[in-house]
């Protein structure tokens, strides 16, 4: 049985090798919502005549409300709660949905996952199965400025750019811009390419101001399938800690060089110069991992592999590799997709 993560979750249980997902539920942090996953839950167990349970599966975030409701199922039944990271759970959905058991490499990508070093994830190249992963690659760390508010609040994250670039603000001055440049070096990190997308489509003025999930970044793919790559952004990589790190913020900085569009068509062209470039990064260093391995599939899981132009782009750009992309088909891209990985790998520790 598991719980799946906070937001857009739905939960699920396995029985005599099969798994079954509950309807969706939504966003845990409402109470109502907690206590229907509950319920959910134990009425899914009534139907399918399940009395006992031998584990449960939830994510590692120390603060979803999702464990309080795991940690008091796993009380009831007398079983192990198992913490199953963020993206090695979406890596694990993706191989349940394909029926692949092999070692699968993959990028993950969405907008916030919480990662082992405690920063939030969200671009990463694991190479796992339903016991382990390692993380290859990832996509630098972006300033969240104020946490989740810079996730509402996209200005921000723009802002932090600018600051790491040396470059004069654009949305904020005086005391606010003072208060943000002393927070930079205490914000915890984000990876996600959402963030990313949420800062560029801020820059380009197609939206600052989150009113519902991933809509800074939802607003932009219309400029990603109209434009195209018009200007050149070489993409800078590093190394940290024995895997690949693709600089996200000198990126930015290119960007700021340029002067801000004045047409659709223009946001159009710079969306597109600026995306597929980091696109091209980022294949290029799982074709690398993929050629050492032995490998010839590149998975795709995260919400923001719902994108069908950044989809298009990794696709061309596997084709350069003699790469297949393997994405999802019955089981959701995004967090919703979780509960099946969380089952598969529990399972596979269970087993153990």
């Amino acid at each position: 049985m598991t719980v799946g993560p906070e937001t857009d979750l739905t939960g699920s249980l396995s029985r005599k090798g099969e798994l079954f997902l509950t309807q969706y539920i939504g966003d845990t942090t409402h109470y109502p919502t907690a206590r229907y996953l509950d319920q959910a839950l134990r009425y899914l167990a009534s139907l399918l005549g399940t009395t006992e349970v031998e584990g449960i599966g939830l994510d590692r975030h120390p603060k979803y409300v999702s464990r309080v409701i795991a940690q008091g199922l796993a009380r009831e039944f007398g079983c192990p709660a198992f913490e199953v990271q963020h993206h090695h759970a979406h890596l694990a959905s993706l191989m349940v949905d394909a029926g692949r058991w092999e070692p699968l490499l993959g990028w993950m990508i969405d907008g916030t996952g919480y990662g082992d070093d405690g920063q939030a994830w969200g671009g990463e190249l694991l190479l796992g199965d339903l016991v382990g992963y390692r993380r290859l690659a990832q996509l630098e760390y972006l300033p969240l400025l104020g946490g989740d508010k810079a996730v509402e609040d996209p200005r921000r994250l723009v802002f932090a750019l600018e600051a790491l670039n040396g470059r004069e603000p654009t949305h904020f001055s005086g005391s606010q811009a003072e208060l943000f440049r002393r927070m930079l070096p205490r914000c915890i990190g984000a990876s996600g390419l959402g963030r990313v997308l949420d800062a560029l489509s801020c820059w380009l003025g197609v939206c600052c101001q989150r009113t519902y999930e991933g809509e800074a970044a939802i607003k932009l793919e219309r400029f990603l399938a109209a434009g195209k790559a018009a200007i050149p952004f070489p993409v800078e990589t590093s190394s940290q800690n024995g895997r690949r790190v693709v600089r996200t913020i000198p990126l930015f900085g290119q960007l700021f060089d340029l002067r801000p569009p004045n047409t659709e068509a223009q946001q159009a062209d710079l969306a597109v110069s600026f995306v597929s470039a980091l696109i091209a990064e980022m294949v290029a260093q799982a074709a690398e991992v993929a050629q050492a391995e032995g490998l010839k599939l590149l998975g795709l899981s995260g919400g923001v592999s719902y994108s069908a132009p950044i989809v298009g782009m990794v696709e061309r750009e596997c084709h350069r590799y003699g790469l297949e992309v393997l994405r999802h088909d019955r089981v959701p891209n995004g967090d919703g997709g979780i509960a099946v990985g969380q089952n598969a790998i529990a399972g596979a520790l269970l087993a153990r």
